[in-house]
Order: structure tokens, then C-alpha cells, then sequence
């Protein structure tokens, strides 16, 4: 047995339109999952209690003697940094002292994340390796040479996750001690999150040429594939029903391949009334087409339309029509037709019997009196041949001339003794195909019309790739900027800073769509 690819077709088309509804159920779920777990707050770890050290109006209190002769100063007296990861980092402070300062340690301290949950090691801040000091396992032993010198300092990130570290550089100097609070903000290099924002805005376009283009096509799919099931599955289905439908699906295939959905459907929902009028009046619809086709057997005893009288040729293209127009009209009215054409026939019929007979009699008139009743015979049977077979009055006419014509003639043979019928006439002669029209003229080829088709066909792709790069570079810009390059921190919380690029870069295209649909709808020239 063959695969029926149609069937094949319809199935697959059916099975995407599933996969893109499961698809949108899922991309909901999580984008609504993201945002929740954004906005819900890690729940920081209780503040430890402030450390025992004096604080600096105690220090003032218990050593201001010594204090006012010795005193270190750092300037800029913070240190801020927002870099990338693995990014390494250094600064340079102005260390000033004031009083007989000789030397001083310098104490670099973990820095930690407001939850306590991550941290950067003291081991990755250290003074540049041109400043000689001494390393001890609690910092770093400098020499003071003069008042104020610089103070080199290199901050290693290494692998430090994104978030924000603070702490302190302790100064220790005489007993005192100063200290530098430092601040230091990491975010994810440029490079994930970026492809992230336009996977997000890939993913939007894809949703969204999928719901405007593919899935209006896809569904007409479905229905032509349907339809086509309901056609095989009846194999008593009308030719002239079965080439109505069928002509009807290929212009619905033709409107979906110049993307024109809306007409395509208009087409489909057509071919969908011709197939259920077929089934609603299924027997009614055989026993009036088994009658067609009697009188369309009973018409070509005359012979095939190529050789057919133009009377009789018309009786047959009224029963060709009938069976063409059928789908498109009631029972009723091909009901009318066919007994219309039926009585056309039977009047032909009995005309020609008429003339035959008249033919017939007239033969067995003596010649001497037969006059011109051949002619007249031959002139009637023209008149019928070239006469419409709707012209009722005509046709009435001619009947009661060749009646009253037929008694005349019967009462000259009824005076001719012996006379035998002979039927020299014969009715309906073939014609000779004089009016054959020949073949259409042939056209030339309009080389430069299709030359110019092609530049404009050309010129249309290339704006529409350009307006697509630009729209994709101009959403994705907007995003990084708002998302990652304002935030200093970003990649602390992974979920929530990927989700929200991802989900900023499908509802970026999401919002393109709708505002264009909106303009379209306000009949803004120049919106498509």
C-alpha cells in the first residue's frame, strides 16, 4: 500500500501547530517563574555583632596625645570598583602622615557579599611588587621614606563570582590604626548575557513570524488535509463536484504561497460548503447527475461535438454547464436546467421526425407536383439546426408551418397512385468545420519586464533583511543597556538576570508586533 503523503502532510502540519501551543504553555511558565524568583529577596543572614575595637572617637579619647602627634591620611580615603570577572584591577592611593611615622601594616581583610554568602579573599589584594615591603603572613611591612608617598594596589579577580564585596584595608601605624573601606562590584563578562538578550529576541521572532505567518498556514494546512480525507473517503463523490473542490485547493495552495492567509481561508471555507452541500443532498445529487448523463448518452447519438449541428451542440454545453455550475447552485436549480435542456431535446426530436416524415411523403409525390416542397424541407431543417434551443416562440412558429405545410403534402400524395415513400432526405447534415477558429496568436517574451521584476524582487529581500538586522540590533542595544551595562552587578543572581534578559528580548519582538499590527489597524501609510 502506498503512504498517502497528503494525509502524511496534515499530520505533521497538526503536530506543529500542538508543539508551538506547548511550546508558549512552557516559555509562560518560566518567564512567570523568573520573574517571581526575582523579585523575591534572599533572605540575608543575621548582621554578626559589632567587633570589640574601639571606635574611632574612643581611639581619639584614649590616645589623643599621641594622635595629635602622629596621623596617617589616605586619599581618596574609598576605594570603588565595578569591573568583569577575571578582569584584574589596581589603584593608587596617597598615604600622608603627620608626626614621627616610620613604618606601617598594611592589613588587607576578606571582603564579603551582604548575604555572607560569597566572598573575596585578602590573598587576592596585595601592593604592587615596585613598592618594596615585607610580606608577613598578616600583611604587607612598609617603610615610610618621606611625608606622603603612593600606594599601589592590585586586585586580583580571578574567579571571584558576580556580586558585590565590601570590606576594609586595615592601616595599623604606632598603635592606631586606620581604616580604607572598599567596595567592589563584578558583573559576568559582556558575551553570555548578550547572547542570551538575543536568543530571547531570536526566539521572539521566530513566536512571532510562527503566529503570523506559519500558523495561519499551517492551519489552512490542517483543513486542506482534512478535506482531502473527507474527498478519498467517498468514492461516489461527483466528478464535477470532486474538479470544483479540488480546482478550489489549489488556489487556496496558491494564495498561501504569496502569503495571502486571509483570501486562502475565504477559498478553504468555499470548498468546505461545496463538500458538505455534496453531503447534505448526497442521494438527491446522484439521481440528478445518473439523469445528466442519460441525456448527454442520448446526445451523442448525434455524433461528437467537434461534428455536432449547432442546435444540438448547444443542448450539450448547457448539460456540460449544468454539471459544472452544480456545485455552486441548489438541487433545485440544476433540477430546472436538466428539464429544460430535456424538453430542448425532445422538441429537437420531434421536429426532426416531422421533417423526415415530410421528406418522406414528398418522394412519393409525382415530381411534376412536388414543386419547391424539398427546398422548403431543407430550409427548415437549416432553421432548426441554427436555432437556440431556448427560443420557445420561434420553435412554435416553425411547428405549425411544417404542420400545416405536412397536410398540404399528404393531400398531393394521396392523389399519386402507387406512389411508395422513398426518404430521400436526410436530416441533419454534418457540417464542414468552415467556422473552426484557429489557435491563438503567439506573444513575445517582455525579457525587460521580467529583468525589472527581478531588481524589484532583489531590492524587496535586501530591505527586508537590513530593516531586519537594524530592528535586531536597535532591540538588543536598548536591552543590554537597561539589563547589564546599568546594573554593576549583574550574573549575582543568575536566574533572574538571564531570565530578564530573555524575557525582555522576547517581549522586545512581542511589542514590535503588536504596535505594527496597531498601525496597520489606524491605516498609517507605509506600515505593512
Amino acid at each position: 500500500m502506498k503512504p498517502d503523503f497528503c494525509l502524511i502532510s496534515y499530520r505533521g502540519t497538526e503536530l506543529r501547530v500542538i508543539g508551538f501551543k506547548f511550546f508558549l504553555l512552557l516559555a509562560t511558565l518560566c518567564f512567570s517563574y523568573a520573574i517571581v524568583f526575582s523579585q523575591k529577596a534572599p533572605a540575608a543572614d543575621p548582621k554578626p555583632s559589632p567587633s570589640p575595637s574601639p571606635s574611632p572617637a574612643a581611639d581619639q579619647k584614649t590616645g589623643a596625645g599621641a594622635a595629635a602627634q602622629a596621623e596617617i591620611t589616605v586619599d581618596p580615603a574609598e576605594i570603588t570598583i565595578s569591573t568583569i570577572r577575571g578582569d584584574d584591577q589596581s589603584r593608587s592611593r596617597l598615604i600622608s602622615s603627620k608626626g614621627p611615622i616610620k613604618e606601617i601594616r598594611i592589613i588587607p581583610l576578606d571582603l564579603e557579599t551582604e548575604s555572607k554568602r560569597s566572598v573575596f579573599p585578602a590573598s587576592a589584594i596585595n601592593i604592587d611588587p615596585q613598592v618594596k615591603t615585607q610580606k608577613s603572613q598578616d600583611g604587607y611591612l612598609l617603610q615610610l621614606s618621606s611625608e606622603s608617598m603612593a600606594l599601589p594596589l592590585n586586585f586580583k579577580m580571578g574567579n571571584a563570582p558576580s556580586n558585590e564585596y565590601k570590606g576594609e584595608i586595615r592601616i595599623q601605624y604606632q598603635g592606631e590604626k586606620k581604616s580604607v573601606p572598599v567596595t567592589i562590584r563584578i558583573k559576568d563578562r559582556p558575551g553570555p548575557p548578550l547572547l542570551v538578550l538575543l536568543t530571547g529576541i531570536l526566539l521572539g521572532i521566530i513566536v512571532t513570524r510562527y503566529r503570523e505567518q506559519g500558523k495561519p498556514r499551517d492551519e489552512i494546512m490542517v483543513r486542506i488535509g482534512k478535506l482531502r480525507t473527507r474527498i478519498n473517503a467517498d468514492p461516489q463523490l461527483d466528478q464535477n463536484f470532486r474538479s470544483r473542490i479540488e480546482a478550489l485547493l489549489i488556489e487556496a495552495g496558491s494564495l498561501l504561497g504569496t502569503d495571502k492567509f486571509e483570501d486562502a481561508g475565504k477559498t478553504m471555507k468555499t470548498a468546505e460548503d461545496v463538500m458538505d452541500k455534496w453531503l447534505k443532498g448526497r442521494e438527491d445529487w446522484l439521481s440528478q447527475f445518473k439523469y445528466r448523463q442519460a441525456l448527454m448518452e442520448k446526445v451523442r447519438e448525434f455524433g461528437e461535438p467537434a461534428t455536432m449541428q449547432p442546435y444540438i451542440l448547444a443542448v450539450w454545453r448547457g448539460l456540460e454547464d449544468a454539471g459544472r455550475d452544480a456545485s455552486d447552485e441548489d438541487l433545485s436549480k440544476l433540477r430546472k436546467k436538466l428539464d429544460d435542456l430535456s424538453q430542448q431535446l425532445n422538441r429537437y426530436n420531434k421536429m426532426t421526425s416531422m421533417l423526415e416524415k415530410m421528406s418522406s411523403v414528398i418522394d412519393e409525390v409525382d415530381q411534376s407536383k412536388q414543386d419547391d416542397w424539398p427546398d422548403k424541407v431543407a430550409q427548415w431543417a437549416a432553421q432548426l439546426n441554427g436555432m437556440k434551443p431556448d427560443d420557445e416562440a420561434t420553435f412554435k412558429t416553425m411547428s405549425e408551418t411544417v404542420e400545416s405545410a405536412m397536410k398540404e403534402v399528404q393531400k398531393a400524395a394521396a392523389q399519386t397512385p402507387g406512389a411508395t415513400a422513398k426518404g430521400s432526405f436526410s436530416f441533419g447534415a454534418v457540417t464542414d468545420g468552415a467556422g473552426i477558429m484557429p489557435g491563438a496568436p503567439s506573444t513575445r517574451a517582455r525579457i525587460e519586464e521580467e529583468i525589472k521584476a527581478r531588481d524589484a524582487e532583489w531590492r524587496l529581500k535586501l530591505f527586508k533583511r537590513v530593516t531586519f538586522v537594524i530592528a535586531v540590533s536597535l532591540m538588543a542595544a536598548a536591552g543590554f543597556s537597561e539589563l547589564y551595562i546599568s546594573k554593576p552587578t549583574f550574573g549575582a543572581n543568575a536566574w533572574s538576570d538571564y531570565f530578564s534578559l530573555l524575557a525582555w528580548g522576547f517581549g522586545a519582538e512581542a511589542t514590535r508586533s503588536s504596535v505594527t499590527e496597531l498601525m496597520k489597524t489606524w491605516g498609517i501609510p507605509g506600515v505593512k
